[in-house]
């Protein structure tokens, strides 16, 4: 069984690589709430929108998961942290 900071360590290797693949991810929008287990949007978009909360799962953004309504949103906010 590992570690926090050892699941910590892959969870930031996997988010790395999903920030050079897809250029954006729901992980570092500000946007993004915590709501219990699950993930939202203070925008009020769908992340899930086949789920009754409308929210994606907290280990699937922890991941670097980026949901279709991140894609191309336009209120995406990285705190101009990174480059879109």
């Amino acid at each position: 069984m590992l570690t926090f900071l050892e699941q910590d360590k892959f969870l930031q290797k996997d988010r790395a690589e999903a920030r050079t693949s897809k250029g954006r991810i729901a992980y570092d929008c500000f946007n993004a709430v915590l709501n219990g287990d699950r993930v939202g949007c203070l925008t009020g978009r769908p992340l899930w929108p086949t789920t009754k909360d409308r929210c994606a799962n907290l280990f699937f953004i922890e991941r670097g998961g980026l949901p279709s309504a991140c894609v191309k949103c336009p209120e995406y906010d990285n705190g101009g942290l990174e480059p879109l």
